[in-house]
C-alpha cells in the first residue's frame, strides 16, 4: 500500500494523504460518520437551539476574524439531541486555562465535563481545565493539560478540522500533527483542498478508552456516534471506533499520523468498559 501519494490532492470526496493502513482506516471512518449522520436535530429543549446552517470557512489571514471576540450566537444540537454552542468569532472560544501538570497524568477517573462548539465548519471538543486553552495564529485550537484525556481532545478536534478540508487542513499539518512524513503532507496541503460540506455535521465522539500511556505519548480508542447501526435501524444505538495517538511536544500533545493500526472491532453496539464524556 501507498505510503505517500504526493500528486494526491485532497479533497471533499477522498482521503488527504495514503500515508499508511493506519490513515486510510481513520479518513474511511470520518467518511463514514459524515455520510450517516442526518441533518442537525432541534429537539433540545434545555438551550436556544436554532436549525444548522453551513458555517463559513475562516482562514488564518481573514482581517475581519477576532480570534479573542468571546460572543455567542445561537445554540445549535446535533443529530443526538446533544448542545452545540457557535463562537461568533467563528474559530472557538476558550473555557479556561488548561491546569499545568508536570508530568503526564495517565489516571482517568470521573471524566471531565466538555463542551462541543462548531469552529472552522466542524465540531470541536473545549473543556474548563484540560483545554484548549486558546486558538492559534493559524485559527486551530491549541493548549492543552498533560494528561490522558486531554491527549484524547486534542487528537480528536485535530483529526476533526484535519480531515474538514480548507484551510482547517492546512493549519492542523502544519502546527498539530507529528509524523515522519510531516514536510512532505504541509506541500501537499499548500497546493490547498475544497471544505468538506458535511463536516458540519461530524460529530464529536461519545466516549473514549485508553489503550496504553506513558510519559511522552498516548494511545486510545475514541467511540463515534453513528445515527443507525450497520443495518440502518436508529433504534440500535452503534458506535465506530477510531484508534488515535498523541504524543507530547514543546509543550503540548501532537497528534500523530499513520502512528498506530486501527483494531479489528470498529464498530460497537454499547459503551461498557468506556470513559463517557459529558456535553
Amino acid at each position: 500500500m501507498t505510503t505517500h501519494d504526493a500528486d494526491h490532492k485532497p479533497t471533499n470526496k477522498a482521503k488527504p494523504w495514503l500515508l499508511g493502513a493506519a490513515l486510510l482506516v481513520l479518513a474511511a471512518l470520518v467518511v463514514l460518520v459524515s455520510v450517516k449522520v442526518l441533518s442537525p436535530d432541534d429537539t433540545d429543549e434545555s438551550a436556544d437551539v436554532a436549525p444548522a446552517a453551513p458555517a463559513p470557512e475562516h482562514s488564518g489571514d481573514s482581517e475581519d476574524t477576532d480570534v479573542n471576540a468571546k460572543g455567542w450566537d445561537s445554540s445549535i444540537a446535533d443529530v443526538f439531541g446533544r448542545n452545540i454552542r457557535v463562537p461568533a468569532n467563528g474559530v472557538g472560544i476558550a473555557l479556561g486555562e488548561a491546569e499545568k501538570l508536570k508530568d503526564t497524568q495517565c489516571d482517568v477517573g470521573a471524566p471531565a465535563e466538555l463542551t462541543i462548539q462548531r469552529t472552522s465548519g466542524t465540531q470541536t471538543i473545549w473543556s474548563e481545565d484540560i483545554g484548549p486553552s486558546s486558538v492559534n495564529e493559524g485559527e486551530v485550537p491549541v493548549g492543552y493539560a498533560r494528561s490522558a484525556e486531554a491527549a484524547m481532545v486534542a487528537a480528536a478536534n485535530d483529526l476533526a478540522l484535519f480531515y474538514s478540508g480548507g484551510d482547517s487542513t492546512l493549519e492542523v499539518t502544519k502546527s498539530r500533527l507529528s509524523s515522519p512524513n510531516l514536510d512532505a503532507m504541509i506541500a501537499e496541503a499548500e497546493k490547498g483542498s475544497e471544505k468538506d460540506p458535511h463536516a458540519v455535521n461530524q460529530p464529536a465522539p461519545s466516549a473514549f478508552k485508553i489503550t496504553s500511556c506513558d510519559e511522552n505519548r498516548v494511545i486510545g480508542d475514541l467511540a463515534m456516534p453513528l445515527p443507525t447501526d450497520a443495518t440502518g435501524d436508529p433504534n440500535a444505538p452503534t458506535w465506530g471506533v477510531m484508534r488515535i495517538s498523541s504524543v507530547w511536544e514543546n509543550g503540548d500533545w501532537k497528534t500523530e499520523i499513520g502512528g498506530v493500526p486501527q483494531p479489528l472491532e470498529d464498530e460497537i453496539d454499547d459503551l461498557e468498559g468506556w470513559q463517557q464524556w459529558v456535553y
